[in-house]
């Protein structure tokens, strides 16, 4: 195997484990269970709808969209921690990801 061929595999493997984590993410944070879209309905695929919403002030969270990390959006955090789900690494990392914007407070009312 040459070197641009194992670097083609190596980077294969790295978005395969990105896709993942993120999958993993919205599963747990938003209860993906409870996604129901009719054949009518398109739904993006990574807006989830809480389970118990969030109020911040006047405004109530029932669905928060989740997109894929960049690399400065995962500073502070480790690849293993948010693969075991670490509750303060996803703490650090949602906020920079979700719309509407969650507060690192907001994240931790999120009910599990």
């Amino acid at each position: 195997m040459t070197a641009q061929a194992s670097t083609v595999n190596y980077s294969r493997d790295t978005e395969s484990t990105m896709q993942t984590i993120n999958n993993e993410m919205l599963d747990n944070v938003a209860g993906a269970g409870n996604d129901t879209a009719t054949a009518t309905e398109v739904k993006d695929p990574n807006t989830h709808t809480l389970d118990t919403p969030l109020v911040r002030g006047k405004q109530t969270i029932t669905e928060i969209t989740l997109r894929k990390p960049s690399a400065g959006e995962l500073r502070g955090t480790s690849l293993s921690d948010l693969v075991n789900l670490d509750v303060a690494a996803l703490q650090k990392v949602l906020p920079r990801i979700s719309t509407p914007t969650l507060t690192e407070m907001d994240v931790a009312a999120i009910d599990p």
